[in-house]
Protein backbone atom coordinates (compact mmCIF):
# COMPACT_ATOMS: atom_id res chain seq x y z
CA UNK A 1 0.00 0.00 0.00
CA UNK A 2 1.52 3.63 -0.59
CA UNK A 3 0.17 5.56 2.66
CA UNK A 4 1.11 9.63 3.45
CA UNK A 5 2.96 9.95 6.51
CA UNK A 6 0.96 12.58 8.04
CA UNK A 7 -2.73 11.93 8.12
CA UNK A 8 -5.52 13.66 9.45
CA UNK A 9 -6.76 12.51 13.09
CA UNK A 10 -5.06 11.13 16.24
CA UNK A 11 -3.13 8.05 14.34
CA UNK A 12 -0.18 8.67 11.74
CA UNK A 13 0.01 6.86 8.46
CA UNK A 14 2.79 5.18 9.88
CA UNK A 15 0.24 3.61 12.63
CA UNK A 16 -2.27 3.21 10.37
CA UNK A 17 -0.14 0.83 7.69
CA UNK A 18 0.83 -1.10 10.44
CA UNK A 19 -2.70 -2.10 11.66
CA UNK A 20 -3.76 -2.76 7.90
CA UNK A 21 -0.27 -4.93 7.44
CA UNK A 22 -0.81 -6.86 10.09
CA UNK A 23 -4.54 -7.81 9.65
CA UNK A 24 -3.76 -8.25 5.42
CA UNK A 25 0.01 -8.93 5.46
CA UNK A 26 0.80 -6.12 2.87
CA UNK A 27 4.06 -4.28 2.12
CA UNK A 28 3.98 -0.64 3.15
CA UNK A 29 5.77 2.41 0.95
CA UNK A 30 5.26 5.70 2.58
CA UNK A 31 5.18 9.28 0.84
CA UNK A 32 5.96 12.36 3.10
CA UNK A 33 6.88 15.86 2.21
CA UNK A 34 9.43 15.97 5.29
CA UNK A 35 12.95 16.05 4.20
CA UNK A 36 14.69 12.45 5.32
CA UNK A 37 16.78 14.45 7.93
CA UNK A 38 13.15 15.69 9.54
CA UNK A 39 11.84 12.57 8.73
CA UNK A 40 14.52 10.57 10.70
CA UNK A 41 14.52 13.04 13.50
CA UNK A 42 10.81 12.78 14.01
CA UNK A 43 10.27 8.65 13.25
CA UNK A 44 12.59 7.53 15.70
CA UNK A 45 11.54 3.59 14.01
CA UNK A 46 11.52 4.73 10.45
CA UNK A 47 9.33 2.11 7.81
CA UNK A 48 12.38 -0.77 6.28
CA UNK A 49 12.01 1.37 2.87
CA UNK A 50 12.61 4.49 2.94
CA UNK A 51 9.68 7.14 2.43
CA UNK A 52 9.32 8.56 -0.94
CA UNK A 53 9.64 12.31 -1.04
CA UNK A 54 6.68 14.29 -2.57
CA UNK A 55 6.75 15.29 -5.18
CA UNK A 56 6.47 12.03 -6.29
CA UNK A 57 8.66 10.61 -9.66
CA UNK A 58 7.65 7.65 -11.47
CA UNK A 59 10.67 6.02 -11.72
CA UNK A 60 11.49 6.11 -8.14
CA UNK A 61 8.12 5.13 -7.18
CA UNK A 62 8.22 1.96 -9.42
CA UNK A 63 11.71 0.94 -8.13
CA UNK A 64 10.74 1.63 -4.21
CA UNK A 65 7.74 -0.71 -5.10
CA UNK A 66 10.68 -3.26 -6.83
CA UNK A 67 12.70 -3.25 -3.93
CA UNK A 68 9.70 -3.45 -1.39
CA UNK A 69 8.54 -6.55 -2.77
CA UNK A 70 12.00 -8.41 -2.95
CA UNK A 71 11.98 -7.97 1.11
Amino acid sequence: MLMDIRLKGEMDGIEAADIISTSFDIPSLFMTAYSLEEFKRIYKSPPVVEPLQKPIQEEELVHRIQVLLTL
